[in-house]
């Protein structure tokens, strides 16, 4: 089938102007926030310099807009209607007012910041981000300032990409979409953003670096710590009329997480199950210019388009104080993801001129086609790790770090193509029929030897070895349906096969300081 370029059409928009209702000025970043049923929806947005706002892709619905400032009295506008007959909603110029109160004794108590910044880094604690409990690490990120992370999963800082995922300050050459979507956010203790990283952390000519750092032990005793989420939305459960397939936006999912800590030793260890769908519905249309003649093969498309996505992770560990100079750690993080779509579209397709009207001497040439297309995708992955940390004295430090990892990609896609009925809305024969299938799985090892010391300046010095060694296989194919024998047929030479070793052996050393003020 030709890719069309699908437009959603129950989408709506809201706009407006926000000002000071004393002077008139325009209030930039004031809150505008969407609520349906008196819940808070994940819909909204700030006003820009100029004290205006738009939001787009709204769902079709009454919902009540609360404007809001600090300094100032809230604006509540009670309701609101998005509907085909009336996408765009302008609610003109709003005027807020300050909010003046008279107070008594004030109390001003101190917390721990949010983050905190050193020469190379800044580090973010992720308890600051509740709004994305419930989420994974991808969630979290997207929280940080100047952060973002793209539906690939490709990590970029102020609009620069390329950063390199780490987790627990270990390198992992695991696909980052598949790892940041499998560490739940309650299992995140930290994320630090290292836009200048030095040698010791294997950058690789990248454009820096962002460590996430799971929980690890907890004080002497027992924490357990139990999440779930339920959620979806009834009204949207249907069946599609064509292929009777059952549409549904639910998500459900949770997780328990269980720290232990008894004098030298502590035990952690967690699973997390997450499951949603999303449910779309598609409306495009393309043509395609024969110079020829002048024709255009036009191509109209409808249909629905749910997606799934389902992840499951498990995390053991410990750590062994052997001393107050010895420590032993060792840990396993497990994940697996899998996510797909299904597109169960219908096309016209037939030829006319740039308008759609007939061209004379050109056949129309009309043909109806049902395209019911799958596309899954699966991601598992395994690190294990251990770490000996002896200190020498205060000032010093020698660590020894081994890591393994072993990740696999898959990915399944089908395409079968069918003659539709457009006045019976019915299925016809199969005219075509195509199978595209990849796997790459990875292994990889990582030893890290590294001392570290810090001199009375506050300046630090480290120096270590860091040789690792990985290797990646895969083999991608295509095969289509011979209709006339049903027999499956390979494209040898549209397949490709995969198999890289490769070995890394590095020294390093780098000080750190800084001078004057």
């Amino acid at each position: 089938m030709s890719t069309v370029s699908l437009v959603a059409q129950r989408q709506g928009s809201l706009k407006g102007l926000v000002q000071d209702g004393n002077t008139g000025d325009p209030i930039p970043f004031a809150t505008i926030s969407l609520m349906q049923n008196n819940e808070a929806l994940p819909i909204g947005t700030v006003t820009d310099q100029n004290g205006d706002f738009q939001i787009d892709r709204i769902a079709f619905g009454s919902y009540r807009v609360i404007i809001s400032f600090i300094g100032y009295l809230p604006d509540t506008i009670p309701a609101i209607e998005l509907s085909r007959e009336k996408p765009l909603v302008d609610v003109g110029i709003r005027s807020v007012f300050p909010s003046t109160v008279d107070i008594g004794e004030v109390e001003v108590r101190a917390i721990a910041s949010t983050v905190s910044t050193k020469i190379d880094r800044k580090t973010y604690r992720a308890a600051d981000f509740e709004t994305a409990r419930g989420g994974n690490a991808s969630d979290v990120l997207n929280k940080l300032p100047s952060v973002s992370v793209s539906q690939d999963g490709e990590v970029s800082v102020r609009g620069t990409a390329d950063f390199m995922v780490y987790l627990n300050g270990k390198p992992t050459r695991i696909d980052p979409s598949t790892l940041l979507s499998q560490i739940p956010a309650e299992q995140i203790e930290s994320i630090d953003v290292i836009t200048v990283p030095t040698a010791r952390y294997d950058a690789q000519g990248k454009g820096g670096i962002i460590n996430i750092n799971t929980r690890t032990s907890a004080l002497d005793g027992l924490s357990v710590q139990v999440n779930g989420m339920l959620g979806g939305a009834p009204w949207a459960d249907q069946t599609d009329e064509i292929s009777g397939y059952r549409l549904n936006d639910n998500r459900y999912g949770g997780g328990i997480n269980l720290l232990y800590g008894k004098q030298k030793l502590s035990l952690f260890g967690g699973v997390s199950y997450n499951y949603k769908n999303v449910n779309s519905h598609r409306d495009g249309q393309a043509r395609i210019l024969n110079e020829q003649d002048g024709s255009y093969k036009h191509m109209i498309a409808a249909g629905q388009k749910p997606e799934w996505y389902e992840n499951f992770t498990a995390n053991a560990g410990m750590e062994y104080r052997f001393s107050e100079a010895t420590q032993l750690s060792a840990s396993y993080y497990h994940g697996t993801r899998t996510d797909g779509r299904s597109a169960f579209y219908v096309y016209q397709n037939f030829y006319a001129d740039r308008d759609k009207n007939p061209i004379d001497g050109i056949p129309v040439n009309e043909e109806w086609i049902y395209n019911p297309n799958t596309d899954h995708r699966y991601g598992s992955f395994h690190t294990a790790n251990a770490d000996l940390t002896h200190r020498f004295n205060k000032k010093s430090v020698l660590t020894a770090s081994l890591l393994y990892e072993r990740s696999t990609l898959s990915r399944d896609i089908e395409n079968p193509d069918y003659q539709f009925d457009k006045d019976l809305n019915q299925i016809k024969e199969m005219s075509s029929y195509y199978r595209q299938q990849d796997n790459t799985p990875l292994d990889g090892y990582l030893l890290s030897l590294n001392w570290a010391r810090e001199f009375s300046n506050g300046h630090t010095l480290n120096l270590g070895l860091q040789p690792q060694y990985f290797t990646i296989s895969g083999l991608f194919t295509y095969d289509t349906l011979d209709l006339a024998n049903d027999q499956m047929g390979s494209y040898t030479n549209l397949e490709n096969g995969l198999d890289l070793s490769r070995g890394i052996y590095a020294g390093y050393a780098d000080y750190k300081g800084s001078w004057g003020k």
